[in-house]
């Protein structure tokens, strides 16, 4: 998906060495340094943080699991654990694994009287991810419903669940 797009680009644009090319990533898996290798001319890897580490959990985030045995029984445990941490001016965000499952969630929620809640992945349009992250951090809408790859990078704070 990604770097299929990533290379249709660059396979219309000037030859290397009659363009700039950067390249940013909040990660380097081996798809994104195998990209960087193929169209960047003399790169320059610049790390932010500790790269021999790798990756670790936040210590400053409670981090909780639940093993729902039976897919059908998911909706239920959600609603359940939104009656009993939901107010209307906290920030909750709910991760679905695909954009298919954000949808369906967001339209679950507003029919369950979660009139604020948003979605944010990865098919809307970049107007459209801007205005639901900015209306989630500034607590116009909550809960939002994310895509992990579409909340990357998402810097928002006093998420409370």
């Amino acid at each position: 998906g990604f770097i299929d797009v990533v290379k249709t680009i660059i396979g219309k644009m000037p030859k290397c060495g009659e363009r700039q090319t950067v390249m940013f990533s909040a990660t380097w898996p081996s798809a994104v340094h195998h990209l960087a290798t193929q169209f960047l001319k003399d790169p320059v890897h610049v790390g932010i943080g500790s790269m021999d580490e790798g990756l670790s959990a936040n210590t400053s985030i409670r981090q909780e699991v639940q093993v729902v045995w039976n897919e059908k029984d998911k909706p239920q445990l959600l609603l359940a654990l939104l009656k009993k941490h939901f107010t209307p001016n906290k920030k909750i965000i709910i991760f679905g694994l695909y954009k298919k499952e954000t949808a369906w969630l967001e339209t679950f929620l507003k029919e369950k009287g979660y009139d604020k809640v948003c979605a944010l992945q990865g098919d809307m349009a970049q107007e459209a991810r801007t205005r639901a992250i900015t209306d989630f951090k500034e607590g116009r809408k909550t809960p939002l419903i994310a895509t992990d790859v579409a909340s990357r990078g998402l810097d928002v704070e006093n998420v409370e669940l």
